[in-house]
């Protein structure tokens, strides 16, 4: 366990090094809307560009592929943004503008902005702390369980089976599991933002899923849980009722 947790954190701090050797100068997440935004210089004057200048951008994508070929910008009060429509490839994307009107221009140098599947810069700190809840909700996960299987459902029963007392801690049993079934949604959130992180696009799908799985039936457990609990509390008292008139029940 120890070694797959150093080779995890390791695998972070590479990624990180990697990422931070490029600055991009937006972050987005994946699928979402890419609104870069870009200033313009006048070469002479230094001043902001007014306003008869245009700009036009070139954005490729993370494998080198053209993805807008010098199309025009919107001019702004300040500045110029283009919005990409494609955002579903993740990476970072090189994007170079150019600038004119008429009779001065000029391009800017390459550019990049990143997409990833939180739109989140990526540090180590930030990392290495999902890391940590990660790592600590899967040991909550496992001391819930541990005491949810252990704890007995059934009530006291000598060797006969006749029912000698009541066993109040099945309603921990039964809110133990209730409490499984949060840390297991967490559980997941916490796989699906860690591995996005990492930019691993299948592992994300897959714990996105099942975290929006759990998430959807996250309603009908609570009300099972507490019809179970209400059901049995009715029960126990009427069974408590007969034990306590020292009639056998089993």
């Amino acid at each position: 366990m120890k070694t797959k947790l150093i080779i995890f954190v390791l695998v972070l701090i590479i990624f990180v090094n990697v990422a931070s050797a490029v600055e991009p100068t937006d972050i987005f997440r994946q699928d979402a809307t890419a609104d870069i935004k870009f200033s313009c210089l006048d070469e002479t004057t230094g001043n902001p560009c007014d306003s008869s200048y245009a700009c036009n951008i070139t954005v490729f994508y993370p494998d080198g592929r053209l993805l807008v070929d010098n199309l025009q910008s919107q001019r702004r009060t300040s500045y110029y943004n283009y919005t990409v429509s494609d955002s579903s490839t993740l990476g970072f994307y090189k994007y170079q503008t150019y600038c004119y009107n008429g009779s001065e221009g000029g391009y800017s140098p390459e550019l990049y902005y990143l997409i990833n599947t939180t739109g989140e810069n990526v540090n180590l700190t930030k990392a290495l702390l999902y890391l940590f809840a990660l790592i600590l909700s899967c040991g909550v996960f496992a001391f819930c369980l541990y005491f949810a299987l252990k704890i007995p459902w059934d009530n006291k029963r000598n060797e006969r089976g006749y029912i000698m007392g009541m066993n109040d801690l099945k309603y921990v049993k039964l809110f133990l599991w209730f409490a499984i079934y949060l840390i297991a949604i967490f559980i997941f959130y916490m796989a699906k933002t860690v591995t996005g992180l990492l930019e691993v696009g299948i592992a994300t799908a897959l714990f996105n899923v099942v975290f929006w799985f759990l998430i959807g039936f996250l309603f009908p457990v609570f009300v099972v849980t507490v019809v179970v609990a209400f059901m049995k509390l009715f029960e126990d008292k009427k069974i408590k009722q007969l034990v306590e008139r020292r009639i056998s029940i089993r």
